[in-house]
């Protein structure tokens, strides 16, 4: 009876550790799609859209990601993008830069936006956390140049922070929406 039931103890240990094993497996499909900013605490995708895309396609590749156990991903504001520069102070969350979330009118623009020189950048030549993937191109924001159809984005090539055409393609890189 006694070898009975250890039997059935290690195998229902061996059970669980086989379904332990199948969880981490599926686990370590997800492991590098996401960086949580410890500056911040933002989920963002590690990344970015397979191609760049019109603003309206970036919204819906957001919409629609499903990655690392969550699918509440969106398009960043200018503000929340911004905490992505690395190494340019003006552009920088802070910076003299005044465009941000709470700023989106042609007097937040400012020769402080054009950013720093051109793949000076500390993570190869851009400005962006070591922590993503593709750090040197253009990403959209949700963020709306008031009065005008342009829609904001970062060229982390320079750390420039601007506003363009819905129709010009950049990418996506997602932020998961914390609840």
């Amino acid at each position: 009876m006694r070898l009975i039931r250890i039997a059935v103890m290690f195998g229902c240990v061996a059970m669980c550790a086989a379904c332990a094993c199948a969880g981490d497996d599926d686990k370590e499909e997800d492991k590098g799609d996401t960086w949580i900013d410890p500056a911040t605490g933002f989920t963002w995708q590690v990344g970015r859209s397979p191609e760049e895309l019109t603003w309206d396609d970036a919204v819906a590749y957001c919409d629609s990601l499903e990655l690392g156990g969550g699918d509440l991903w969106r398009l960043p504001n200018i503000g929340e993008l911004r905490t992505l520069i690395r190494g340019c102070p003006a552009t920088e969350t802070g910076g003299s830069c005044q465009i941000a979330a709470d700023c989106l009118s042609d007097e937040c623009e400012s020769l402080d936006c054009d950013g720093c020189w051109e793949e000076e950048g500390p993570v190869g030549g851009c400005f962006a956390p070591s922590e993503l993937d593709h750090v040197c191109g253009s990403f959209w924001s949700t963020s709306q140049l008031e009065g005008y159809g342009l829609m904001g984005y970062i060229f982390f090539g320079d750390a420039m922070v601007t506003f363009g055409s819905t129709e010009t393609p950049r990418y996506a890189r997602c932020l998961l929406t914390p609840w």
